[in-house]
């Protein structure tokens, strides 16, 4: 299978949609999403558009070229913030047991900000 085929494959399981449930999404047949996950068939780029709209994922991210997380509906802030949160994951300012000061800093924000709805 190739990165594609299981990209797809992954994040249809990841959401706890059957097959049938992404192809109805995605205005396919079952077997259709069955063939591109064996990789017996490429999806053409049209679907694939679908497909990753479907999972809320960036193309880029189902073909394996870029970030595969989209964010649609949010203010500029709330998506900063989000990417500062992305950011201290990948390179935590701070790797022991107790929380470093901006790693609380990133909590405070996020309950403050996305704790008001």
């Amino acid at each position: 299978m190739n990165d594609l085929s299981l990209r797809i494959k992954e994040l249809r399981k990841n959401r706890g949609w059957t097959q049938a449930k992404l192809a109805e999404k995605i205005k396919r047949s079952a077997s259709a999403v069955s063939s591109y996950e064996q990789d017996v068939q490429q999806p053409p780029l049209d679907v694939i558009i679908s497909i990753a709209d479907a999972l809320g994922v960036t193309v880029d991210g189902l073909l394996g070229t870029g970030d595969t997380i989209t964010v649609k509906g949010l203010s500029k802030e709330k998506k900063d913030l989000l990417e500062l949160l992305v950011q201290e994951f990948q390179n935590p300012s701070h790797t022991g047991a107790d929380l470093s000061l901006q790693q609380l800093e990133i909590l405070r924000r996020l309950i403050a900000i996305f704790g008001n709805g």
